[in-house]
């Protein structure tokens, strides 16, 4: 038993070392090939369609609405403010009395100065009788005459300085401040009221130098208050040199303004057009900017690839904006132009934002899967 078992032993033991030196791989268990790569379908994206309409170039500046007349009243004679007639807020007419100073001796001295007016007149009529019968000369009459007419200005300027007494409105306007109280003295030059005119409205602003040449007086033009109120306008003055600091121009734009509903000092939009080009509109959304900083939009071509093209604004307004620069009909990303960049494929739809992100959600997940 014992020589069969080491026969055995040793059989096994020419096998094994004939297996070795025969070289012939040993194969375990066979592996399961793995299933190949799903390849990511392109990301879902809403386009809008769009064609070029005509689109109105305009200049916009911002401006500053100024009354079209401001003007202090002042004194032109000296006294007591005896009557104030109208208070800070008061609209007003040309010729309307505002306030009134005392006589005092006014009437006095005008008295005096008629009665002397007539008295140089009568001395004057007789020299002239008496020269004419040749009892006087010319000289006395020349002197006569010259006491007559400093008789008549002494009467005028009496006259003059009574009717300053009353302060009246020298045009239509809006009492905007009183600088005096009941019973205050004041002498000639003092400042007495400020009266405002808002009709018309004025809109300045300044317009830079490479600009000022493509406006003209009496073009229209529109103004944009900050309340969103728009009034159309006619421009009416362009500055014929440029402000020495900045180097641009002011221009004034006259809004009518008949019933002075609308207030002056507030700020504004002023909007002039230029020319009509082909423009399309969007949303500000739909903007965006290049690595090199460059706005422009994000669209689809013919094979569906991401292009971006660059835009000028044409104007802006509160519901969007004018461009120019795009093709007269162009497929603008209105949805997930944030995640896509230029010459990637996408799949252009046109559905809710909602659907977008479920698709674009539902294509990713397939991706990982």
């Amino acid at each position: 038993m014992l020589s069969r078992s080491l026969w055995l032993a040793g059989g096994l033991i020419v096998l094994l070392a004939g297996w070795l030196l025969s070289g012939y791989p040993y194969q375990g268990p066979a592996e399961v090939a793995a299933p190949p790569a799903r390849e990511a379908e392109p990301m879902a994206v809403q386009v809008a369609a769009l064609y070029a309409e005509p689109a109105e170039r305009r200049l916009v500046v911002p401006g500053q609405v100024e009354p079209n007349r401001v003007v202090s009243l002042r004194a032109q004679t000296g006294g007591q403010i005896t009557d104030i007639l109208v208070e800070r807020g008061t609209r007003v007419s040309a010729g309307e009395a505002l306030l009134k100073l005392a006589m005092e001796d006014r009437e006095a001295r005008l008295a005096q100065a008629r009665a002397l007016l007539a008295q140089r007149q009568q001395d004057y009529e007789a020299l002239t009788a008496m020269g004419e019968r040749g009892f006087q000369s010319e000289s006395q009459l020349r002197q006569a005459l010259a006491e007559l007419e400093a008789a008549r200005a002494a009467l005028r300027a009496i006259e003059l300085e009574i009717e300053h007494t009353v302060v009246e409105a020298p045009f239509d306007g809006i009492v905007y401040d009183r600088a005096v109280e009941l019973g205050a003295m004041v002498d000639r030059g003092d400042t007495l009221l400020t009266l405002v005119d808002n009709d018309p409205l004025v809109v300045s602003a300044q317009v830079p130098q490479h600009r000022v040449d493509e406006l003209a007086v009496g073009e229209p033009g529109t103004v944009r208050l900050t309340g969103g109120e728009t009034i159309d306008g006619t421009i009416r003055y362009i500055a014929p040199r440029a402000d020495a600091d900045t180097r641009t121009f002011r221009v004034e734009l006259e809004v009518p303004n008949p019933d002075s509903e609308r207030v002056s000092g507030v700020s504004g939009e002023l909007q002039i057009p230029l020319e009509t080009v082909p423009g399309h509109f969007l949303s500000p959304a739909q903007l965006a900017l290049d690595e090199a900083g460059v706005l422009g939009v994000k669209i689809v071509d013919e094979d569906d690839r991401v292009v971006f093209l660059p835009v000028e604004i044409i104007r802006s307004g509160p519901e969007g904006v004018w461009v120019a620069g795009l093709p007269e009909q162009v497929r603008v990303i209105t949805v997930g132009q944030g995640f896509v960049q230029p010459g990637e494929q996408v799949r252009p739809v046109s559905q809710s934002q909602s659907a977008i992100a479920a698709m674009n959600d539902r294509s990713q997940l397939a991706g990982s899967q």
